[in-house]
């Protein structure tokens, strides 16, 4: 684990930092308008951003799906950072605030292709309930659930 590293809850004025983390991380490259229409056509947006002595390096983004159902819809690590425990960081401090604010479940959705987040998530107790077709994307998206009421 990087000692490091600690995780801020951000704003959507802060997106900035976020579009060019993940820009860094995946392609293709989004504008800093796919972010902030999706985090703000949402209730309850949460924005994570994990900083290694100052630097920013991975980001959580998340919205209230519906009513006590949590949508964590965008989680990146930069390459070199990876393995190092900050996923796993970001994943507790998005799970903390998720239960904070009285959600009851909460779900996540990831590519097959992305095996750490998978077994970093089903390490976390959650749980695949499904497959989803993204015709954006053209794959598979593996869903999942945690729900809370379960944690022990």
């Amino acid at each position: 684990m990087h000692s490091n590293v600690r995780v801020d809850i951000m704003t959507t004025q802060e997106l900035s930092i976020i579009t060019s983390l993940y820009n860094k991380i995946f392609t293709p490259n989004q504008p800093l308008e796919y972010f902030v229409d999706r985090l703000t056509s949402h209730r309850s947006p949460l924005i994570l951003t994990a900083f290694a002595d100052d630097i920013p390096i991975g980001f959580a983004l998340g919205y209230e799906h519906r009513p006590g159902v949590f949508f964590q819809w965008r989680y990146g690590v930069l390459k070199d950072y990876r393995g190092q425990g900050v996923g796993s960081q970001l994943i507790d401090a998005s799970q903390t605030w998720i239960q904070e604010q009285n959600y009851q479940l909460t779900r996540i959705e990831c590519l097959n292709h992305h095996r750490a987040m998978l077994h970093m998530t089903i390490a976390k107790n959650y749980q695949i309930v499904g497959l989803r077709h993204d015709n954006e994307i053209h794959a598979n998206l593996i869903l999942m659930e945690k729900d809370f009421s379960m944690d022990v």
